[in-house]
């Protein structure tokens, strides 16, 4: 899921600002932080009967996740540089004159 929230207690909800409800979030962005525990209730019952995925997970598990996509990414990165520079041609004298 791209889409998750992690669990709101006292603490997420403090450390995080209320960016640990981000379902609720950016379907009600115009609802203050501290209203979004309100509607998970709702949600979770939208969700449920129109069978949408409703992803929430603990903050450490979150963090994690983060990071292995960062990581993940980085490999899609290394990747693509290594094959940029193995097709890139060696500049010729002419070329490295005229650049300066």
């Amino acid at each position: 899921a791209t889409g998750r929230n992690i669990n709101p207690n006292a603490w997420n909800n403090w450390y995080f600002g209320g960016l640990n409800m981000q379902i609720e979030h950016h379907l009600f962005p115009r609802v203050p932080r501290h209203n979004l525990p309100k509607l998970i209730p709702h949600v979770r019952a939208f969700c449920l009967k129109w069978d949408i995925p409703y992803c929430t997970t603990g903050s450490l598990e979150a963090v994690s996740d983060v990071f292995l996509s960062l990581f993940d990414v980085s490999q899609h990165v290394n990747r693509y540089n290594e094959a940029r520079a193995a097709h890139t041609e060696p500049r010729s004298k002419k070329a490295k004159a005229l650049a300066g």
